[in-house]
């Protein structure tokens, strides 16, 4: 359930002709955003670097290795390669290919099959959102973080360098953002039918400008997708302020279901147990109504960034389905997806 595939279509074909009326081959390495958390050794800090990559009209495998480096005042304090190859016949999206929200192409990313998709947004063709981490810097307040990409040995050049750099000044406070799977609840229905029911939430912290976290939710019945996946909210209106003091402020508004939504200060916690004050959205939830479940089904819930939107971080993905899955065993009905609660429908009642 980890792989990508599991939350879109199959991979589509590309008739021939297609790839007779392409534009020319291109493709894009760019920074996306970069997040800092307390690391686990004492007194530092650990940078993580979303990044991403579109590719267009790739007619034979490409090799887009890309290395990315992170210089603190200047000096280098660290770089990761990450081997990428693109196979033939991607990046068609719109237009004579695969449409927008769906496949468009393989590629294997440190060596293992990642699917390409078009991004729902902007229909450009890619992994989905990408990360590096570089753990135990040291940071100061004022300390100039600088992020750069780089064709890794043997790739091909970029084609477009304006993407390739980010600058931030670290501040002294954790910056980041999360996507929450709270918790999954079965309501039975008269019929003897079922309702589930996701809850969910989105968090940011100390983070300089509107960030793009656009989610799927995703249900399986038995290990298989059941029904399309849920587009959850995204999209901070409002870049979210920092959080402190007795962190129970207004810090900023978020885009859900076609209308903004205040959102207030609250703790987050991450993988190492440590709590922050962060922007905290109120809890939404989605629901697939009326399901046929039968005794010892096991219902599971997955929770990912769309195409296009930001990855989610290393320490915060234990509290997302990208590594959690929440299985429901009732009677007790509800479950912590940061707690993996395991329960079965086999012990339901009438």
């Amino acid at each position: 359930m980890k792989n990508a595939s599991l939350l879109l279509a199959a991979v589509s074909t590309m008739a021939a002709g297609t790839a007779a009326v392409a534009s020319p081959p291109s493709w894009n390495r760019f920074v996306s955003d970069v997040a800092v958390t307390e690391s686990r050794s004492a007194g530092k800090y650990d940078l993580h670097v979303a990044w991403g990559l579109t590719v267009d009209s790739i007619l034979s495998t490409t090799n887009l290795g890309t290395m990315i480096r992170v210089d603190v005042n200047g000096e280098t304090r660290g770089v990761v390669t990450r081997p990428v190859i693109v196979f033939s016949n991607a990046g068609f999206c719109g237009g004579g290919g695969g449409p927008c929200g769906t496949s468009c192409g393989n590629s294997t990313i440190d060596g293992l099959a990642n699917d390409l998709f078009c991004d729902a947004s902007e229909c450009d063709c890619g992994p989905l959102g990408l990360t590096a981490d570089f753990v135990g810097l040291d940071l100061k307040p004022g300390d100039e973080i600088s992020v750069f990409l780089l064709p890794a040995a043997g790739a091909q050049p970029e084609t477009s360098p304006g993407d390739d750099v980010l600058a931030r000044t670290f501040n002294g406070d954790a910056s980041f953002w999360d996507r929450l799977l709270k918790r999954v609840e079965l309501r039975r229905r008269s019929n003897g039918h079922y309702d589930v029911i996701g809850t969910y939430q989105f968090a940011s912290s100390n983070h300089p400008g509107p960030s793009d976290i656009r989610s799927q939710i995703m249900l399986f019945v038995n290990g298989s997708a059941f029904g399309p996946a849920y587009d959850a909210c995204g999209d901070w209106l409002l870049a979210p302020g920092a959080c402190g003091g007795i962190c129970d402020s207004n810090c900023g508004t978020i885009y859900c279901d076609g209308s903004p939504r205040v959102i207030d200060c609250g703790y987050v916690e991450n993988a190492a147990g440590l709590q922050f004050c962060a922007c905290v959205s109120d809890e939404a939830q989605v629901v697939w109504s009326d399901l046929p479940l039968s005794a010892g089904d096991d219902v599971a819930l997955l929770m990912t960034p769309a195409p296009g939107a930001l990855p989610e971080i290393s320490p915060m993905r234990f509290n997302d389905a990208v590594q959690t899955t929440v299985i429901v065993k009732a009677p007790q009905i509800g479950g912590d997806a940061t707690e993996a609660v395991v329960r079965s429908v086999a012990q339901l009642k009438p």
